[in-house]
């Protein structure tokens, strides 16, 4: 099962690789063939002969990925976002993304702001949108558009396994637990120790091999093979341009304490959530006075006697400007607003 959270609408993946949509409907961003909203996740029709593997949100558009090897995007295409071969208002219904002469199929997919990024079955990085998902990007393509500098063969890191994207940065993770970043990098979000934007996949430095890595807005976190978390970017009411571990006294959880983590998740605003091998949920949120929050416990409530609230681990997390949404392993859906 997977769940893709953006600020006004969500996509569900099943674990027979259906897709559910609800939220705001713009732009047709959730794939009925209208732009109405919906309050309850829907069974996206279009998509039903198809065995979804990966979901994947921008702003204002959606993108999945399927077994097949094909893609498919909906929502507001301006820009070539949607990879679909031509500029675009309102795209209602998946479309298929183009596929480029000799690539085979696409496997992983992420989205930004203004871009869509697909990693293809022979591990080469494709950009729809912006080329370089970032503010200084000065081509915008209407089909997949290969990018240099994290191709398997090139990483020699044995393959990208993962990818995902911020508003406007992108990340890909290797088999190797290594990290490769590229986009603007004002914010401090790609973790190069710079806010030098990067055109092409550059790796991350100073990090150990990394078993999960995820975007926010403008910010990044990653989950270690060790059970640690270290961020970087606009996160938790400052700024840092490096990976740094969460745990220190500013940053803390239980700070007396040996703590190892199980998940991590980041939200929009800055927000970070992380899970502990307790199976609590903990999270940051910055503020405007440039000064770090302590963790809160937002999973499970510090006060219950409701069992039917209280779950104890979960399958896929994900973290929003305006909520956080979890699938537990009763398959229900739960959202903490």
């Amino acid at each position: 099962m997977d769940v893709a959270c953006g600020p006004r609408h969500i996509l569900l993946r099943s674990s027979s690789g259906r897709v559910f949509s609800f939220g705001s409907g713009d732009s047709g961003r959730l794939g009925h063939g209208d732009v109405l909203s919906r309050l309850d996740p829907t069974l996206i029709q279009a998509l039903r002969s198809q065995v979804v593997v990966g979901v994947a949100f921008g702003r204002d558009h959606s993108a999945v990925v399927c077994a097949s090897g094909l893609a498919y995007t909906f929502g507001w295409g301006e820009g070539g976002r949607l990879g679909i071969g031509h500029d675009a208002g309102d795209v209602l219904w998946p479309t298929q993304v183009v596929l480029p002469n000799a690539v085979r199929g696409f496997h992983l997919v992420a989205a930004g702001r203004e871009a869509t990024v697909l990693v293809s079955r022979c591990g080469r990085v494709f950009v729809c949108g912006l080329a370089h998902v970032g503010p200084t990007a000065h081509a915008l393509h209407l089909a997949p558009h290969h990018l240099d500098g994290c191709d398997d063969e090139n990483a020699g890191a044995g393959g990208i396994v993962s990818v995902k994207a911020g508003d406007a940065h992108c990340v890909v993770r290797m088999s190797d637990g290594s990290l490769y970043t590229w986009g603007d990098g004002a914010s401090g979000a790609l973790g190069h120790g710079d806010l030098l934007t990067k055109v092409h996949p550059t790796k991350v430095p100073g990090l150990p091999s990394v078993q999960k890595v995820v975007c926010g807005a403008w910010h990044t976190a990653c989950l270690t093979t060790q059970g640690h978390v270290w961020v970087w970017g606009d996160t938790m009411g400052s700024s840092t341009s490096s990976p740094t571990r969460i745990g220190n006294k500013s940053a803390s959880i239980d700070e007396d304490k040996p703590v190892c983590y199980r998940d991590v998740a980041c939200g929009g605003d800055g927000a970070m959530f992380v899970q502990r091998h307790d199976h609590t949920v903990w999270s940051w949120q910055g503020d405007n006075s440039g000064q770090q929050r302590t963790a809160t416990r937002v999973w499970p409530p510090a006060v219950t006697n409701d069992n039917e609230h209280v779950a104890t681990t979960y399958q896929a997390a994900a973290a929003t400007l305006k909520c956080t949404c979890r699938i537990c392993l009763n398959k229900s859906f739960r959202t903490l607003l």
